[in-house]
Parts: structure tokens; C-alpha cells; sequence
């Protein structure tokens, strides 16, 4: 009956004993294990029937537990009493902040703060798009500026306008219809060029074109004709001969010739200024045709001409 007494009071012991490592702030280290060892009052006294001494493992802390201690003088729990929150480091669109809060016991407790994200901007043309050719913009972060997309700005393609058609005359060539872009002024339908028609007439003896009403004289003889004044040329400019052309159709019987122009001929020289004993003077020599100046030259000082200054005597007075 002392036995079992006894095995019941160390088994109440050790149940005490955990309850009291349960309530502290920290739990225990489990590195290494501390025996906890109760002898009966038996092994003081030998006894035939040998009772071997109970051995139980409690986790080891850096604070030797207590054992002595009932739970009725046990210390309270710490309960941690935090601050407010501190921004430490702040948070960006793409990298996360931390912030920290702290209990009067130093305990600090810290917390991420999740990255912003890009928030969406103003686009940014980067290169404008032509009729045949794509463009480029990109759109950045309304927040850091960061680029954070990037896209084509579809070509717009050319913008059609209809070159009209000009139809052939009798002396003047046509043009077929064509297309070019009025944006870029590129060509799409490059227009060609249409033979003028010529006129038409009945017979070698029709005098008048069945389409432009333009009157010939068959056969034409150029019986009457019309002078083409021509004009003389000059020093610097060239001139022309007489023609002679067709009163009636009026076709060029006689050509003008054009006349070189034959140059300056030396005239006479005009003296501008006097050359004086010792500065030199001026002159210009002028075209016997055309008067124009030709030439400008100096005329050089000519120097001092010496004359004596006869002595006079002194006489006494």
C-alpha cells in the first residue's frame, strides 16, 4: 500500500511539472533532456522486495525548470502588447515593403507589405505608323514610369484618289486613269499616256477636221506668209535672224537662227581721278559698242618735280 502511495504522489509531481512548462512564455528547448528522479522512502530502508527508483524525461530549456514550484506560484504568461505599425520599407510596384511593430518587452513583430502593382498610364507613341509601314508605342507605369507594355500601331494603308482620265485631241496626247495615295503621294496606278488622234479629214482636199474643226488649206502652198521679226545681238547677248512662217497653217518655212552675242570691243579710257605727286588716280576704259565698262586701272603718282629756290644774300640790313 506504500508503494502504490508513493508511485501516485510522483506521477501528481510530475504532472504539476508539466502543467507549469506548458504556462511559460517560451517553451522549452528539446535539444537535450534533464532526468528527474524520485527516490521512494523505501530505498531508505532496505526491503526484501527491492522497488527500483522511477525515471521520467522532461524537455530541456536554458532556464532550469522549476520544479520545486507548484502551480499556484507560478508566474503569469507574458502577453505581448505590439505598437503600431512602423513602415520600414516601402513598398514599390514590383517589390514588396515590410513594416514592423514592436511590444514594450522589444519583441518585434514584422509583416510584408505585397508590392503595389503597375497601375495603368499614358500611352507614348514611339514611332508613328505610315500608309505601308507599322508604327510602335508603348505604355508605362502611371506610378514609377516603368514601361510595362509594349504594341504595334497597325499601317493605315493609302488613302485612294482617282487621277481622272484626260482624253486625247487631235494634237494633244491623253492620259489614261491612274490612283495615287493623298498621304504619301505614292503612285498606285501610274497613268499612261495616250497618242493624239490627229486629225481627220475626208480627203487631201478636206480643209477642215472632222473632230476639232480645224481648218487647213489642202494641199497648202504657202502662198502667204508672216515675217518673224528677229533682233540683233549684243555685246552680252545673243540675238536672232528673221524667219518666215505660213500665214495660213502656219508652218515655219524659215527657221530663226540665233546670233551670238560678239563681245566687247575696246574703246577709250576716261580717267576718273587725277594722279597727284604722291597718290595714285583712277581710270576706266569703256566698250566702243556698248559704252559698258570694261576695265578699271590705276593711274600711278608720279612724284615730286624739283625746282631749285635760289639763294639770296644777306645784305646789312
Amino acid at each position: 500500500m506504500k508503494k502504490l502511495l508513493l508511485v501516485c504522489l510522483v506521477l501528481l509531481a510530475f504532472s504539476l511539472f508539466c502543467t507549469a512548462c506548458e504556462g511559460a512564455t517560451e517553451p522549452f528547448e528539446t535539444t537535450d533532456a534533464v532526468k528527474v528522479t524520485t527516490t521512494s522512502a523505501a530505498t531508505e530502508a532496505p526491503n526484501t522486495s527491492d522497488v527500483s527508483a522511477t525515471t521520467t524525461t522532461a524537455p530541456y530549456s536554458s532556464k532550469p525548470p522549476e520544479t520545486s514550484k507548484t502551480p499556484e506560484s507560478s508566474e503569469a504568461p507574458h502577453i505581448h502588447a505590439f505598437g503600431e505599425w512602423t513602415i520600414t520599407k516601402d513598398a514599390t510596384c514590383t517589390v514588396d515593403g515590410e513594416q514592423e511593430r514592436i511590444c514594450a518587452c522589444g519583441e518585434k513583430e514584422t509583416q510584408s507589405i505585397h508590392a503595389t502593382d503597375h497601375t495603368d498610364g499614358e500611352w507614348i507613341t514611339d514611332a508613328d505608323a505610315s500608309c505601308t509601314k507599322d508604327g510602335s508605342k508603348h505604355q508605362v507605369c502611371a506610378t514609377c514610369n516603368e514601361t510595362i507594355k509594349n504594341e504595334a500601331i497597325p499601317a493605315f494603308g493609302h488613302t485612294e484618289v482617282i487621277d481622272i482620265a484626260v482624253a486625247p485631241t487631235c494634237t494633244v496626247a491623253g492620259l489614261t486613269e491612274g490612283k495615287h495615295c493623298s498621304v504619301c503621294h505614292e503612285i498606285l496606278v501610274e497613268q499612261t499616256a495616250v497618242d493624239a488622234l490627229g486629225h481627220s479629214y475626208d480627203d487631201k482636199y478636206d480643209d477642215t477636221c472632222n473632230e476639232c474643226g480645224f481648218v487647213r488649206e489642202a494641199e497648202c502652198a504657202h502662198k502667204t506668209t508672216t515675217a518673224m521679226m528677229g533682233n540683233a545681238a549684243t555685246c552680252t547677248e545673243t540675238g536672232l535672224t528673221d524667219g518666215v512662217k505660213c500665214a495660213k497653217c502656219g508652218e515655219i518655212l524659215v527657221a530663226q537662227q540665233t546670233i551670238p552675242a560678239f563681245g566687247h570691243t575696246d574703246g577709250e579710257w576716261i580717267t576718273d581721278a587725277d594722279a597727284s605727286c604722291t597718290k595714285d588716280g583712277s581710270k576706266h576704259q569703256v566698250c566702243a559698242t556698248c559704252n559698258e565698262t570694261i576695265k578699271n586701272e590705276a593711274i600711278p603718282a608720279f612724284g615730286h618735280t624739283e625746282v631749285i629756290d635760289i639763294a639770296v644774300a644777306p645784305t646789312c640790313t
